[in-house]
């Protein structure tokens, strides 16, 4: 299993602190490549639209740089390139959830069997509704005691003739297309909760946005999810990377992404940069089992 820590060197603190605000934008004269593609995203994610030349004035930089950007963001699927400027990439199809069960199997088992000693070691865990957090309900051992707390029909399904296992489920509506149960019953039962660990799913994975789901009320409910643990850990397969969808999840905290290939060292940076850490699972008959090497 790879572990990634979180680093940031002088200069790059000394970049961040440097910033400062000209006519609403930073004149980024310390802006670093990785920071300056992190603020068009986030431009072009408030605006829909951006101009080359206009942000080529506001970083203080060449036209040519700002459409090097737009290439390369455009090869990740961030944006879309429009003569002289670029517009928010279309939002990505969320998937049925027999759709998703049939996909990435193998990533999915080994990003459970990563994670499955950290379940193992808590007494309490939530977990999300998701095709990956079911890989994970199924790997459980018999006769392990522990409390389950959960929004998905699946994992309630597997779990319902377990037990040793305290299972509740969180009220709502069955939103058919994730299977998952939702709403203010369900956010009202996390509000009273407060669990060891939360192991949440994804729709998709933006490293410089966050998480992000389909509708509101999903994004709501993961946050929830993770404000009512003590850690945190987001389980995606990599083809969730930079799946975007129109809602982004607040999440801060103890958070681990855990995920079956290591990305790439933009996203990577660009996740460690939010203060979260990042595993990459290892091939299942070499999977880590001891907590003691997460550091």
């Amino acid at each position: 299993m790879k572990r990634y820590a979180r680093f940031m060197d002088e200069r790059s603190e000394a970049r961040r602190v440097s910033r400062v605000e000209c006519g609403g934008h930073p004149k980024a004269l310390w802006m670093n490549q990785r920071e300056r593609r992190e603020y068009i995203v986030k431009n072009i994610q408030r605006n829909a639209t951006v101009r080359a030349e206009d942000l080529a004035s506001a970083l203080d930089v060449s036209i040519a740089t700002i459409r090097r950007d737009f290439s390369s963001l455009e090869g990740h699927g961030r944006l879309l390139r429009t003569y002289g400027g670029a517009v928010i990439a279309p939002s990505s199809t969320e998937q049925s959830f027999q759709q998703r069960m049939g996909a990435q199997q193998s990533a999915k088992c080994r990003i459970a069997a990563t994670v499955l000693p950290v379940l193992l070691e808590a007494k309490s865990v939530i977990l999300d509704a998701g095709t990956t957090t079911a890989c994970l309900a199924r790997s459980i051992p018999k006769n392990h005691s522990l409390l389950v707390v959960t929004n998905g029909l699946s994992i309630l399904d597997e779990l319902r003739y377990r037990d040793d296992i305290e299972l509740v489920g969180l009220g709502g509506g069955l939103r058919h297309k994730n299977q998952a149960f939702m709403g203010d019953a369900a956010l009202d039962q996390l509000s009273r909760l407060q669990v060891d660990v939360c192991f949440l799913g994804a729709f998709g994975l933006d490293p410089t946005v966050g998480v992000t789901s389909p509708t509101a009320s999903l994004a709501v409910l993961k946050t929830r999810m993770v404000t009512s643990a003590r850690e945190a850990f987001i389980l995606v397969d990599s083809s969730k990377f930079h799946k975007n969808f129109a809602h982004v999840s607040m999440i801060d905290g103890p958070v681990t992404i855990v995920t079956d290939t290591p990305p790439s060292e933009h996203d990577v940076q660009a996740i460690l940069d939010r203060g979260w850490d990042l595993m990459v699972a290892d091939d299942l008959d070499g999977v880590d089992t001891d907590r003691e090497d997460r550091i």
